[in-house]
Order: structure tokens, then sequence, then C-alpha cells
């Protein structure tokens, strides 16, 4: 389990579980503060047409739109591809100048 950060309003929390062997998966979660039920996503069977199962291991949450949707990143020490942020609806890719909220991380928090 990953824990990639919380939004800016510090009500959510975004991490990605991960798990191999033989019926691996990954899924991205969403923790809400208030006590909401946490919402889980299928990273592997939204980004399986897209990218090998060892790429989608490697995607962190890395912020939201302002619509709420997810902005995910790929991120490896042996870089699949080259570095892409995609929506969690990965058809198309986010462009590189689209502006998304990043998340507060253990090393931007300044409280």
């Amino acid at each position: 389990m990953r824990l990639d950060g919380f939004s800016q309003d510090d009500g959510r929390i975004f991490g990605v579980l991960s798990e191999g062997g033989a019926n691996p998966i990954t899924l991205l979660f969403d923790y809400h503060a208030s006590g909401s039920p946490v919402q889980l996503g299928d990273l592997a069977k939204q980004f399986a047409s897209v990218m090998p199962a060892a790429r989608i291991r490697t995607l962190d949450v890395v912020g939201t739109t302002s619509s709420g949707a997810f902005v995910l990143e790929t991120n490896s020490a042996k870089p699949c591809a080259s570095s892409s942020r995609w929506l969690l609806d990965p058809s198309p890719a986010l462009p590189p100048s689209a502006q998304f909220s990043p998340l507060y991380t253990a090393s931007t928090a300044t409280r």
C-alpha cells in the first residue's frame, strides 16, 4: 500500500494498493476523512488497454481536477516509457498544460 497524499482541504487521502502474484490487482483508494465509505478504483482494469501491468503498478495519484477527477502519473525507477499524466478515465492522456490541484505530500507539507 502506498499513500500518495492529501487533498488541499485535508478532507481526502489518496493512495494505491498493489498486490502481485497469480491474480495481481492495483487499486486506487480515496479515503474521506468525513467518514464516507472508502472509494476504490481498479486501475488494472481501467488501464489494461493502455499500458502493461508492470507500468500500471507505477501509477501514483498526483492531484485532482476542479471536477474531482483523479490525476495519475507514472513513477518508476526504471521508466517503462516517458512519464505521462492521466485522468482516471485513461482516454485521452492529460495534456501537459492542463491545470490540476497537486496533493499535499510529506515532501511538500509545511504545517
